[in-house]
């Protein structure tokens, strides 16, 4: 049985894409995996692999099987994500093989892959002041952040991911989290 810690940003619920989310709900969806500036291209076969590192955080190695960057990573419990690459010239080609690190994210604009699965565990995770500006017009801030951004502090296991995220309070004082959902695949 596949098991994966995904990040979930909450405009997927604002926006209407997904509900209210409680553990035990089975869900449909799709991977991207954001991969960080680390990463190798190879033109000879690599052994394909993906390994948890942090939470939604996993080192992997993947084939790439085409030009829209779609990768296919793991063995026995393969897995196909649509691949981001921030910021780098860098791109690999259909057929290379790309080894590296990055957070694998519930994604709804990929459709190569449907998985469906069960939440089995629900992680707030508190985005640190530092990230969010706040002024008398309102405020901003980023929808997630990787583990390097974030410590078990902001960290808390919770039963579901509310539908009225932002109706609840002034957003010149509420606190600003995301998400991260450990599924089962069915």
């Amino acid at each position: 049985m596949i098991k994966v810690c995904t990040m979930f940003e909450d405009w997927l619920i604002e926006d209407g894409t997904y509900p209210e989310l409680h553990k035990g709900q089975k869900i449909k969806f799709n991977l991207t995996l954001e991969i960080k500036d680390n990463y190798k291209i190879f033109k000879e076969h690599k052994e394909t692999y993906y390994k948890q590192e942090s939470y939604s955080e996993y080192s992997f190695c993947g084939k790439v099987l085409s030009d829209k960057n779609y990768v296919s990573i793991g063995d026995k419990d393969k897995l196909t994500l649509l691949i981001n690459i921030k910021g780098s010239n860098k791109k690999p080609a259909k057929g290379d093989f790309i080894e590296g690190t990055g957070d694998i994210n519930i994604d709804v604009y990929s459709n190569l892959v449907e998985y469906e699965a069960i939440i089995d565990k629900i992680y707030r995770i508190k985005i640190p002041e530092q990230f969010i500006s706040r002024s008398t017009e309102g405020m901003s801030s980023p929808c997630s952040l990787t583990s390097d951004f974030y410590s078990k502090e902001n960290i808390e296991e919770v039963d579901l991911v509310p539908d009225n995220l932002y109706n609840q309070q002034s957003s010149l004082t509420e606190e600003v989290f995301f998400y991260l959902l450990d599924l089962k695949f069915i």
